[in-house]
Formats: C-alpha cells, sequence, structure tokens
C-alpha cells in the first residue's frame, strides 16, 4: 500500500514470457508426494487419440493464453491480427508435440515472443520499419496459418524472425551512422573554436583597420567555416588550408594598390578569393542575407 493520496505504481508490462508462464505453470508435470512418480493429471491429453475433453482442455488454455498475449497495448491492430491467426496452427500442434504446453521455451511460443518483442522496439514514429516489419510477418503468417501445423515449421519460422530482426538493427545502425559522425564533427568542431579564434584575431591585429562587420564575420562564422573544414576534411587537406589561408589573403586584398600592376594583380586574385570565401559560408550553411551582406561589403571595399 502506498502513501495516503499517493498516486497508485505503475502497473508493469505484462509480456509474452511472463504470460506464457502464468497460464503454463499448472501443465507442467510435476513430482508426485511420496513415490517421485510423475503426475499429468492436470495436463490434457494430447496425440492422435485426444478426447474431446483434452481438446476443450487445450483451447481454453490456448484462449486464455492468447486473450493475454494480444491485450499488450504495444502492438499494431495488424500485428495483433495476424498474431491471433496463430491460435489454430497452435491448436494443431498441441494434439502432436507435448512440448508446447509443458515449456515456455518451445518454438512456437519464441517465435510469438520474438515477434511481440521487436513489435515493441519499433518506434510509433518510425511508420516505414513498421509496415516493413508488417510486409514481413504476414506471409509468414500465411505460411503457419495454411499448411500442416508441424514443430519445424515454426523452428524456420523463429529463424526467418530473428534474421529479419537481425537486418533490421544492421540497417538501423547504418541509417543512424551520418547522424552520428554528424554530431561527433559537431562536438570536434566546437573543441576546435577556442584554437582558432585567437589565431584569427591575431591575423586581424596586425592588419590596418579592419571594418566591424568583416572582423565580426572572421571571428564567428569564418571560425566555425575553418573548424568545420578541419573536422569534415582533415587540417591538412588542400581545401583546409586554402580556407585558412583565406583569412590573410582577404585582408591583404583590402590594402589600396599602390601602382597599376598591383591593381591588375588584385583584379585577378580577386575570383578565387570571393569563390573561397563561397566555400567556406557553403561548409556551415551561411544564411543568405549574410552571405549578401559580407559579399557587398567586400565589393565596396575593392572598388573604394
Amino acid at each position: 500500500s502506498g502513501l495516503p493520496g499517493a498516486a497508485p505504481a505503475p502497473r508493469p508490462r505484462e509480456g509474452v514470457d511472463e504470460a506464457l508462464v502464468a497460464e503454463l505453470a499448472s501443465f507442467r508435470l510435476e513430482p508426485m508426494a511420496g513415490d517421485g512418480e510423475v503426475a499429468a493429471s492436470r495436463l490434457p491429453p494430447r496425440g492422435a487419440d485426444a478426447d474431446a475433453g483434452g481438446d476443450a482442455a487445450t483451447t481454453a488454455l490456448l484462449g486464455r493464453l492468447f486473450a493475454r498475449l494480444l491485450d499488450d497495448p504495444q502492438l499494431t491492430d495488424a500485428l495483433r491480427g495476424s498474431l491471433g491467426r496463430l491460435q489454430a496452427p497452435l491448436q494443431q500442434l498441441a494434439r502432436q508435440d507435448p512440448g508446447l504446453l509443458t515449456s515456455e521455451q518451445h518454438p512456437a511460443w519464441a517465435l510469438i515472443n520474438q515477434l511481440a518483442a521487436h513489435a515493441g522496439e519499433l518506434p510509433a514514429q518510425d511508420a516505414t520499419r513498421g509496415e516493413d516489419f508488417h510486409r514481413f510477418v504476414e506471409p509468414l503468417i500465411d505460411r503457419l496459418a495454411n499448411a500442416p501445423a508441424q514443430p519445424g515449421a515454426f523452428e524456420q519460422a523463429l529463424g526467418d524472425v530473428q534474421r529479419f530482426v537481425e537486418q533490421d538493427r544492421v540497417e538501423r545502425v547504418e541509417r543512424s551512422r551520418p547522424m552520428l559522425d554528424a554530431l561527433g564533427q559537431a562536438e570536434e568542431a566546437k573543441r576546435l573554436l577556442p584554437l582558432l579564434r585567437p589565431q584569427v584575431a591575431l591575423q586581424l591585429d596586425r592588419a590596418e583597420a579592419v571594418s566591424p562587420l568583416l572582423r565580426t564575420f572572421l571571428l564567428g562564422p569564418w571560425v566555425d567555416a575553418l573548424a568545420q573544414a578541419m573536422v569534415s576534411q582533415g587540417a591538412d587537406a588542400p581545401q583546409t588550408q586554402a580556407l585558412v589561408g583565406t583569412v590573410d589573403d582577404l585582408l591583404a586584398s583590402l590594402q589600396r594598390p599602390a601602382t597599376e600592376a598591383e591593381r591588375v594583380a588584385l583584379r585577378r586574385r580577386l575570383p578565387d578569393l570571393v569563390a573561397r570565401l563561397q566555400q567556406g559560408m557553403d561548409l556551415i550553411d551561411l544564411p543568405g542575407p549574410h552571405r549578401e551582406r559580407v559579399m557587398a561589403h567586400l565589393m565596396q571595399a575593392h572598388r573604394a
């Protein structure tokens, strides 16, 4: 009992295994007190000569068991309907395979448990994986429901499901790898920022007067671009080194040419400088208005 006024503790989710243990416990063979013989009085008769009473007991057991299994709120309506179709094949299987009603480890129960467990792992928002799983399950259930019930058929189906689940997990890891890599790169880039920003600040301090707009751009977005390039391409990659050299090249381009030859040389260098600036802006997806403001400012400075 809880504290007065406290909300009741949440009821633990009853999985397939728990339901099996609860329902099959009374059908296990138990030692008789005294002579050590095995009592099977609670085990319904099975086999080719099973009587109506045995069939009725088996039907009642399977009915209770499936009612509990299908009550799992994590099952989709589609999977609930598919699993429900296995009740009839299991009824047939129970007549020839005593292990079905004496062990929750039987391949048939392991199959149902695997199906329900994987369904519970599927995120509700990932409709594609749920649809793929249902497309896989339907023909498998059809095969079991429409063929004579054989223990080997359930073992084969269990193997098929286990392989599907393993492949699904492999594909899920592969799909998530780019996102994980991106997260790792973002964290690594953050660690580089405190190292790169002082270097760019030193370059700015050594240059002649730099406008506040360019100073803000070089110490902010451009440092981000350098960090991203180092993480994604490597610090020694030619593209990264070109971006690193862009700071000095940009600052040098702002110096007024002293001669006509210097002016001509500057005009020749500008297209490559602009291309590198655009490349760095692309690396960090710098918004269009910010790009336009920086590029317009540079164009005006180079015309002066």
